[in-house]
């Protein structure tokens, strides 16, 4: 199946009207989320993940510990088989964080966590708050493509929610609950794949996990983005295929390097036309072809 993050609300061709194609839309405001739980995963991997997830996308390295230590008080409570905390759950266990005696420092992290969090969740509204739901299972499990219209939701947003999926396809594939192949496109998706330059956020980088070792289980991933210098290096550094658009600057510079381009070739890039473009399939030795892209309108 193939599920379609549309960030910037850019997939709205004609095409995917066709009922052929047997492709279904899906607006934020109508996600049924239950972000806590993990798919199958050890809780205590998943509240790692998820914590990860948060302190790239959210700036909240310092409050890592205090993320972690506040998911698993929570799976640590008895609760009716088969639910999970709720979003709202997690803000008030993080609110609610024993600080006697523990210095200021401690308060400043679960403010600055409990309003990040907070925020994402009013965003999202009720679409995150749910203790059980196989929304996501059902997404994945469609025999077709899925398009997720986030270009409402915030940056952030957007992040936890192309996060949930990505991790519950990697999951869900290993244990053969869902059928490979998996193809996720993150149309835009900077929010998700952008570079980190924060030496802490490079190591804790969840998407790691999924960009290198998806392509066993069947998860696919395919990035589209207008800056090719702002992508996460595992990215650039695990993609087999790359499709170059007319670039420019850095962009240009780093195409070149990393793609192989000769110096002929790489001079073609902020040439190329809307309609043209340079393929390269990586490989030992890795070449650069020339040509066109369909129009799709």
């Amino acid at each position: 199946m193939l599920i379609f993050f549309d960030c910037k609300g850019d997939f709205n061709s004609h095409l995917f009207d066709d009922p052929r194609l047997n492709i279904i839309r899906i607006q934020a405001q109508d996600l049924k989320l239950c972000p806590l739980d993990p798919m199958g995963m050890n809780t205590k991997d998943f509240a790692g993940l998820l914590t990860q997830l948060l302190a790239s996308h959210l700036q909240l390295f310092a409050s890592r510990r205090l993320l972690y230590e506040s998911l698993l008080n929570l799976y640590q409570r008895k609760r009716p088989k088969g639910t999970w905390p709720s979003w709202s759950e997690w803000i008030s266990e993080i609110e609610s964080f024993p600080t006697k005696g523990k210095g200021r420092r401690l308060i400043e992290y679960i403010e600055a966590s409990s309003f990040a969090i907070k925020g994402i969740g009013a965003n999202l509204g009720r679409s995150i708050n749910y203790s059980t739901s196989d929304f996501v299972y059902k997404a994945l499990s469609y025999q077709g493509g899925v398009i997720l219209q986030i270009d409402s939701l915030t940056d952030e947003a957007q992040s936890v929610v192309c996060g949930l999926f990505l991790n519950a396809a990697y999951e869900l594939l290993g244990s053969q609950k869902i059928s490979a192949p998996v193809t996720a496109i993150l149309d835009d998706a900077l929010p998700i794949v952008r570079k980190n330059y924060s030496s802490v956020g490079s190591l804790v980088h969840p998407i790691g996990r999924w960009i290198t070792r998806g392509r066993s289980r069947g998860l696919g991933i395919i990035v589209s983005t207008q800056s090719y210098s702002e992508l996460n290096e595992i990215i650039t550094g695990n993609c087999s295929s790359i499709l170059v658009k007319a670039s420019f600057g850095l962009d240009q510079h780093l195409i070149m390097r990393d793609c192989h381009l000769t110096r002929e070739q790489a001079e073609l890039v902020p040439q190329l036309a809307p309609h043209e473009v340079i393929g390269v399939i990586r490989s030992v030795y890795p070449k650069a072809v020339f040509g066109e892209v369909p129009f799709v309108p």
